[in-house]
């Protein structure tokens, strides 16, 4: 069980304007580089800053024939956003929304408390991610008291 960081996450850039009613996007596009990722591996693929209440994570990749089973989520909670998401051909997966698939709606308006990072559990996938696959993140979220009568 190894932790992988994408190159957004080792950057380190959470943007967290306050303007009220402005929605913050983060995104990464992470590419695997070798054949290192395998099954029960967490990849961070975004950075979340402290007090961004969450209001989609969206994945698309085809990871590989028979993962069928990923969690999405972050350090408090492994599957808040996505639970046993799809992300192979086979089954129809490739690409999720936390929103769109309904499975996990515990993760909606989740507020972090402390900077985190929305992580990819690989939950069941098979025994190695293929070099060269593609991984999209894009997460969605606006910053906790921009708006007074939000809670």
């Amino acid at each position: 069980m190894t932790l992988h960081k994408t190159a957004a996450v080792n950057s380190g850039l959470t943007p967290d304007w306050t303007k009220p009613g402005v929605e913050l996007v983060r995104t990464s596009i992470h590419t695997t580089a070798d054949d290192t990722l395998v099954s029960g591996d967490t990849l961070q693929l975004v950075p979340v800053p402290k007090g961004a209440k969450i209001l989609d994570v969206i994945i698309s990749a085809i990871l590989a024939s028979g993962c069928s089973g990923e969690d999405v989520g972050y350090g408090g909670d492994p599957d808040a956003f996505m639970a046993a998401a799809k992300f192979d051909a086979v089954s129809g997966g490739g690409y999720q929304s936390m929103v769109a698939s309904k499975k996990a709606t515990a993760g909606f308006l989740t507020v972090f408390t402390h900077a985190d990072t929305i992580d990819l559990a690989l939950v069941k996938s098979p025994t190695k991610i293929p070099t060269s696959t593609t991984i999209k993140t894009v997460v969605r979220y606006v910053m906790v008291g921009t708006i007074e009568d939000e809670s």
